[in-house]
C-alpha cells in the first residue's frame, strides 16, 4: 500500500514489463530481486545495459525507505485495515472511528485527522484502493 498500489499488483505489472512497477516493488521488499526469477533476470540485464535510466531509478528506490511513498496517512490506513479485519469498519459510524483513532493516537498530534469530513475522505480513498483491480500474469 506504500505507493497506492498493492504489492501483488505491482509485481504482476512488473512481470508484464512495467519498469516503474518493478522499481516500486523492489523498494517495498528487496527480497523480490532474488526470490522471483523474472526480477533476478531483469536486474542482471539492467547491470549490463550502458547508461540505463532503469538502473538509476532502481538504485534510487533501493536507497529509499520502504515506507516512503504515495500514501500520506499510513497510520490511519493501518487503523482502517485493523478495523476492517475485525469486521468493525462498516459497523462503526465515522464519528466513532474518529474517536477510536484519537484515543489510539493514530497519526500523532501533527498528522491527526481533525474532522469527520476529513476522516470520511481518507476512508473513501482507502476503499478505492481496495477496489483497484489486480493485474495478474496467469
Amino acid at each position: 500500500m506504500v505507493h497506492g498500489e498493492k504489492l501483488t499488483s505491482l509485481v504482476a505489472q512488473a512481470m508484464a514489463g512495467n519498469d516503474e512497477a518493478f522499481v516500486k516493488s523492489v523498494q517495498i521488499d528487496r527480497r523480490i530481486l532474488t526470490a522471483i526469477p523474472y526480477f533476478s533476470h531483469r536486474y542482471a540485464q539492467a547491470q549490463d545495459e550502458a547508461n540505463s535510466d532503469f538502473y538509476d531509478r532502481l538504485s534510487y528506490r533501493l536507497k529509499a525507505a520502504p515506507y516512503r511513498g504515495k500514501i500520506r496517512h499510513k497510520t490511519l490506513w493501518l487503523a482502517f485495515s485493523a478495523l476492517d479485519q475485525a469486521r468493525l469498519l462498516d459497523k462503526l459510524t465515522h464519528p466513532e472511528i474518529l474517536e477510536i483513532c484519537d484515543e489510539a493516537g493514530v497519526g500523532g498530534y501533527d498528522h491527526r485527522i481533525q474532522s469527520v469530513k476529513h476522516l470520511s475522505n481518507r476512508l473513501r480513498e482507502y476503499r478505492e484502493f481496495q477496489k483497484r483491480g489486480v493485474i495478474t500474469t496467469t
